[in-house]
């Protein structure tokens, strides 16, 4: 993950940053905006959950398999298990810390 840096406003989805400057700028921007909302309708509860920070843990594949061997017509590799058609590994997920963030 090369932009761990984010901003969050609660209606929309967060986006990402390289530096920590530009996230908290964007955050900035999004209080703004809120501001301004706030002349004519006052002030959006929402408001209270724009943020910002870095991701230092994130969903990382583990447990990966490829199909052994080659696949039958019912879908099975060599190790008895099956493949649906187009699927070119299976793993699990788990939240690991970054690199660099120990």
């Amino acid at each position: 993950m090369k932009k761990k840096w984010f901003a969050y406003d609660p209606n929309d989805n967060p986006e990402f940053f390289a530096t920590e400057e530009e996230a908290a700028n964007r955050a900035r921007e999004m209080l703004a905006w809120y501001a301004d909302v706030a002349m004519s309708d006052g002030w959006d509860e929402d408001v209270e959950f724009v943020c910002y920070g870095k991701v230092t843990h994130a969903a990382m594949r583990i447990n990966e398999i490829t199909p052994v061997g080659e696949i039958d017509e019912d879908g099975i590799d060599e190790d008895g298990v099956y493949w649906e058609s187009g699927i070119e590994f299976k793993c699990d997920y788990e939240i690991q810390e970054l690199e660099g963030e120990s």
